[in-house]
């Protein structure tokens, strides 16, 4: 993924946990330039993406589980577009 993403930079916006630490939510935005994400033609056009992670995180700290949501659509509909 990252490969069809040139200069490739990602940035927690904000980020919690509940209580006991259990599980842990953040926002994030990915920017770069197009270098065929979702297959399109390689560009180099601007790239924008947001999204949110949804952590359970073990007793020892370890990772349980993780759910990510991006906004993938919507930026292949702005590359797409042009």
């Amino acid at each position: 993924f990252s490969a069809a993403i040139g200069n490739f930079d990602s940035e927690i916006v904000d980020s919690f946990e509940n209580r006991d630490g259990s599980r842990v939510a953040a926002t994030f935005t990915i920017t770069g330039t197009n270098n065929g994400a979702f297959g399109t033609k390689p560009d180099g056009s601007p790239i924008e993406m947001t999204g949110i992670v949804i952590s359970a995180v073990r007793d020892d700290g370890m990772l349980l589980s993780n759910q990510v949501e991006r906004n993938a659509f919507e930026a292949y509909t702005r590359l797409t577009a042009r």
